[in-house]
């Protein structure tokens, strides 16, 4: 059976399935939380240098995801023509550099070539659009703590500024159209999963390091 189809609301009665947006955020809702409480997201934001390598670790999983999801997911919508990529952590990172900072590593891109069918895009786009919500939140304490504003270094964290709330509702909109068949709803879970163990593994550990000195120019 699947996951959308075993999934009811309160009381059990066929009329109350959940929507597939709703469904995937079921689904991943633990995996996302634990992912969240394994991230030292305080020390990533306690100095310029540090925050550095959060935009460069960022970059090495946002790159090879935005690679992917263009290869899969029609560009039919204006939400996905106006999403935030790698493009913000590349201008941040240079950002940066004008002021003299630089991270001390760059990191190998994370492989996302699984990414084989529209429907794994929407699981990976998923994570990725679902993210901006968190990272507004933490460029308020960029901007308070470390004097990173959008314009100067925290655009990618900025996100959406105030158009999140409807820019996400669109994307939850496209989901559920997207995710209307069962097996595609289970694939999008499964590459949902995936990329958010790709966060972890990408901000949690000091796996990958390679020397480069991209942003030093």
């Amino acid at each position: 059976m699947s996951r959308r189809s075993s999934q009811l609301r309160a009381g059990g009665e066929s009329e109350g399935l959940i929507s597939p947006s709703a469904s995937l955020r079921q689904s991943t809702e633990q995996l996302h939380r634990s992912v969240e409480a394994q991230i030292p997201w305080a020390s990533y934001l306690s100095t310029v240098e540090r925050y550095a390598d959060l935009l460069s670790r960022l970059a090495c999983l946002v790159t090879a995801a935005d690679g992917a999801v263009e290869q899969q997911a029609a560009p039919d919508q204006p939400w996905l023509t106006r999403r935030r990529t790698a493009a913000a952590l590349e201008a941040d990172l240079r950002a940066l550099a004008a002021r003299g900072v630089t991270p001390s590593t760059l990191y190998e891109p994370v492989d996302f070539a699984w990414v084989a069918s529209p429907a794994a895009a929407a699981g990976v786009l998923y994570v990725l659009e679902g993210s901006a919500l968190g990272a507004a939140h933490l460029s308020r304490i960029a901007a308070r703590d470390l004097t990173i504003t959008p314009a100067d270094g925290g655009s990618y964290l900025a996100g959406y500024g105030q158009q999140a709330a409807h820019h996400w509702r669109e994307v939850r909109d496209w989901l559920d159209r997207t995710l209307a068949a069962p097996a595609d709803l289970d694939t999008a879970v499964d590459a949902a999963r995936r990329t958010f163990l790709s966060y972890r593994t990408v901000l949690q550990s000091d796996e990958r390091p390679i020397h480069a000195d991209k942003w030093r120019h």
